[in-house]
């Protein structure tokens, strides 16, 4: 009969029984003798029958992310050789289309034409094609400036581009010399077939979700667990990370395992300590880096997180080894085993560090509240340039008006310049003034809010369930009254309405910027996608009814 044992263990752990941590973690001395009897408390004079990691062997497989679903659409292949931002931010040609683009398509095959002797080319190409604004753009003086300048001289290439394609070659109808016109048809359809730098997307490919003001979409991998479906509900644009996907149980996008899309990963390395910036030191006594003190961490009762953080990092911080292990980009990897050998020879199998997770950095998040053990490695930019706004919208609650008003404080013109919708509010608010020397009685219905600021009205869509629906302001019209339509793509989509908790008391920004980054490849990728981000408050617009005022003319 085995004889029956306890066994315990006693840690030796710094607790205040005050708010400040510095004095556990001073480690203040007082005699040798203390401090010997410190070293002995902590079994520094102890020796310790256990071996160190010498050998780590990992065994897992990596499944390849190889399908792609935005909201609402039929799922498709994840384009490989570009960056995951770029094939969910893009926009459509709809609404990158502009007159910039379609004169630096112009410059370009203006500029293939001329190297290969084909000049004469250009004037006919540029009659036929003559650059425009697009239909209800922007036209202000630098746009309409640009157009005299390039009448004549350069095609627009948006339209020329598209005539290319589907003639496959010249178009008809225009006048070329004949001598070089096989020619300039190869020229023009190598031009038009040419992998473009800008990415843009089909119109069935916009992952913008108008009425939540994010981004939503899917991606998928297949292996031999089967298919793993994960969903980002809420993305807003700024750098997309494994945070911002969950796993949707029971969804599918047709992804199927193979050879080529799963990779098994077995590796056999040498274990290192992990470290990190103020990581106490193994023996009590050995003087630390001063720079970084966990004892003049400030944590109130609220801050959980944060005193987990400063408790793993002042006791269990020496007690972890690292084995680097490289996996492929965008893919799902999942760990199967991982057996440690130690100075003694001796192997054991780590297991997991708790099956079924309720909680697991780097996991994503599953319905129930558990987590999935994967790792998610996400074909995303490290980096990108980000140009000024060329369109910028504030959604903003004004309680004395009970709305929310949509402001395009920034559009962008017809030929993608920024357009300050401000300074032109506030050039045409110049009040008339009356005659010299009389007063004038004015009588208003309501008080005048300027026309880029688009009210949205609150309406309940279902019982305990308020939207904002889009209105449209009025102003007199050659045949009445016209309605005032947003000018910007993010106010744009008819009939918009977007549900009350998206836009809080701070308000929302909606920023359209392009953007641009390299990816592993050296390739360099260039798109014009939304970034969401925190409005800075509530504000007014200063909407009144049934107001009287008398405006006297300044005296002489």
């Amino acid at each position: 009969m085995p004889t029956p044992s306890v066994t315990t263990w006693t840690r030796l752990e710094p607790r205040c029984r005050v708010a400040d941590l510095s004095p556990g973690l001073e480690a203040r001395t007082a005699d040798p003798l203390w401090m010997l009897g410190r070293q002995w408390q902590l079994g520094e004079l102890r020796g310790d029958d256990a071996g160190s990691p010498v050998l780590a062997r990992v065994r897992a497989h990596a499944d390849l992310l190889t399908r792609f679903r935005r909201a609402g659409a039929a799922a498709t292949d994840l384009p490989a050789g570009q960056p995951l931002e770029t094939f969910v931010e893009r926009e459509t040609e709809a609404t990158v289309a502009d007159l910039r683009l379609a004169l630096d398509l112009g410059r370009e095959v203006v500029a293939r034409l001329r190297a290969a002797g084909l000049g004469a080319a250009v004037g006919p190409l540029a009659a036929a094609y003559r650059p425009h604004a697009r239909p209800g753009a922007v036209v202000d003086d630098g746009t309409a400036a640009l157009l005299r300048a390039t009448d004549g001289r350069i095609p627009d290439g948006i339209d020329l581009r598209t005539a290319v394609q589907a003639a496959e070659g010249l178009p008809s109808g225009v006048a070329v010399p004949v001598a070089i016109a096989d020619r300039v048809s190869d020229a023009l359809s190598a031009w038009a077939g040419a992998q473009p730098l800008l990415s843009v997307g089909a119109p069935e490919e916009d992952a913008w979700q108008s009425s939540r003001l994010e981004y939503s979409f899917e991606v998928a991998a297949a292996g031999p667990t089967g298919e793993t479906v994960l969903r980002a509900e809420g993305y807003d644009g700024n750098r997309l990370d494994w945070a911002d996907l969950d796993v949707a149980p029971g969804a599918s996008l047709g992804a199927t395992a193979s050879e080529a899309t799963t990779e098994t990963i077995v590796r056999t390395l040498l274990p290192a300590p992990a470290t990190f910036a103020g990581m106490p030191s193994a023996r009590w006594w050995e003087l630390e880096d001063s720079r970084i003190s966990f004892g003049r961490v400030s944590a109130e009762r609220p801050d959980l997180a944060r005193m987990l953080l400063v408790e793993f990092a002042s006791v269990y911080g020496n007690d972890h080894f690292v084995v680097p292990v490289d996996v492929p980009v965008g893919s799902l990897v999942r760990v199967d085993s991982v057996v440690v050998t130690d100075t003694f020879g001796e192997r054991f199998l780590i297991e997991p560090a708790a099956a079924p997770a309720r909680w697991g950095l780097y996991r994503p998040s599953r319905p129930d509240g558990s987590s999935e053990p994967v790792l998610v490695v996400l074909p995303t930019v490290v980096d990108t340039l980000h140009s000024r706004p060329v369109e910028e919208t504030v959604l903003l609650r004004d309680e004395m008006a009970n709305l929310v008003w949509g402001i395009e404080s920034t559009v962008a013109s017809a030929a993608g310049r920024p357009v300050d919708r401000l300074s032109e509010a506030a050039r045409a608010a110049t009040p008339s003034q009356p005659p010299a020397g009389s007063s004038e009685l004015v009588y208003r219905l309501q008080s005048v809010v300027p026309e880029h600021w688009i009210p949205f009205v609150p309406v309940e869509q279902a019982p305990g369930v308020m939207h904002l629906r889009k209105s449209l302001q009025q102003r007199p019209g050659p045949t009445g009254p016209e309605a005032v339509l947003p000018r910007g793509q993010v106010l744009a989509p008819e009939g918009l309405e977007i549900p009350e908790e998206e836009v809080p008391r701070a308000g929302v920004r909606v920023v359209r910027e392009w953007q641009s980054a390299r990816w592993v490849d050296g390739s360099t990728h260039v798109w014009l996608g939304r970034v969401k981000r925190t409005g800075r408050g509530p504000g007014s617009s200063g909407l009144v009814h049934d107001e009287a005022d008398v405006r006297r003319a300044p005296s002489s």
